[in-house]
């Protein structure tokens, strides 16, 4: 899990971790890495924030903006698996299709190849919370986007997702924010082909995390259209929860899969309480279940995952690192060999 100024982020695909590659820190606040990822293949991100002010994670896939933010509180974990649909349904992310053809041997590595293929990108931005919504207003406006989502799927009246921020203060713009991840992913193929990862099932079961995606989903919020305000400041009191006009929005978001139904148990077990200075607790939620459907695009929101407190990462860094080394020393052997058989052709 790459990490950077006390934040932690990955991509998180059935349960596991990808591991990344070639991880390069292009300047003091962008990270960048190559993870493997197929088209179609759903992934879900997990963050980890030991820093000391709250975040607000800012995804663009694909350079398009996902339409959404997330909301973590300082010492707080979570995670996100796509943009909410209803007060208890959410759309998972998945990878587009990418160019397939090599071009990860450019004699300036990783950061001038970065724009060629897919990638994923997500902005960190501090900061201060200073209210939180006491309820979400729910809004029946599913006959506005019933064309794009499919058949209506019944849920419990009782939403899973928990009170977002109705005021903060931002300490980092969104031109200049604190961190930015990049994660620039490549069919495991190509991967392969190119000897940057070694996919084998010793690398697999090293790399496995030892839970499902355990952490507390993210708290959503509607972005729309604010109130005259200040650059550095936000009031979402006049946005409803719901989605309502996802196909608006003209850009076609294809990295949006199924769609994703919170079970009951998940809805009794997210409780949450906030005192005035924004300090959050809560309880986790551990299972789920999908639906497959058509969805082309979203209108612009900004969401807020429930968090739970952050547990110890030494033994999934632990994990990460043996599977690395495990893909060097994989490298190193294919090279070996290379060179071996030059050495003799000259013979």
């Amino acid at each position: 899990m790459p990490t950077h100024k006390g934040i932690s982020l990955s991509l998180i695909v059935d349960g596991e971790e990808l591991p990344e590659v070639g991880i390069e820190v292009l300047n003091s606040k962008t990270i960048t890495s190559i993870i493997p990822g197929d088209e179609g293949v759903e992934f879900a991100y997990e963050y980890v924030n030991n820093s000391e002010t709250d975040i607000l994670i800012d995804p663009m896939f694909d350079g398009h903006k996902t339409g959404e933010v997330v909301h973590c509180a300082a010492g707080a974990q979570g995670h996100d698996v796509g943009p909410g649909t209803s007060a208890t349904t959410v759309r998972a992310f998945r990878f587009r299709r990418v160019s397939t053809s090599s071009d990860v041997d450019s004699d300036d590595g990783l950061s001038s190849s970065l724009g060629a293929l897919g990638v994923l990108e997500f902005r960190i931005i501090r900061v201060k919370v200073n209210s939180f919504h006491e309820d979400i207003p729910l809004e029946d406006r599913t006959r506005q986007i019933e064309a794009s989502l499919g058949g209506t799927i019944d849920m419990d009246e009782d939403h899973p997702w928990l009170p977002p921020p109705e005021h903060w203060e931002n300490i980092d713009t969104d031109e200049d924010p604190y961190v930015i991840f990049r994660f620039q992913y490549k069919p495991r193929a190509q991967l392969r082909s190119s000897l940057l990862m070694y996919y084998n099932a010793h690398e697999s079961a090293a790399v496995q995390s030892l839970r499902s995606l355990s952490p507390q989903p993210a708290r959503r919020v509607r972005r729309g259209k604010q109130p005259q305000r200040s650059p550095h400041r936000a009031n979402l009191s006049q946005r409803p929860f719901l989605t309502d006009d996802l196909s608006s929005s003209g850009s076609s978001l294809a990295f949006l899969g199924s769609e994703y139904h919170p079970s009951d148990s998940d809805a009794d077990d997210d409780r949450m309480s906030h005192n005035r200075k924004g300090t959050v607790s809560s309880r986790s939620r551990t299972s789920s279940s999908t639906t497959h459907v058509q969805f082309e695009a979203t209108q612009p929101r900004l969401q807020h995952h429930s968090v739970s407190e952050s547990g110890s990462e030494t033994g999934r860094l632990l994990r990460l690192a043996t599977a690395q080394a495990e893909c060097l020393q994989a490298i190193m052997n294919n090279l070996k060999d290379t060179l071996e058989r030059l050495q003799g052709s000259r013979a």
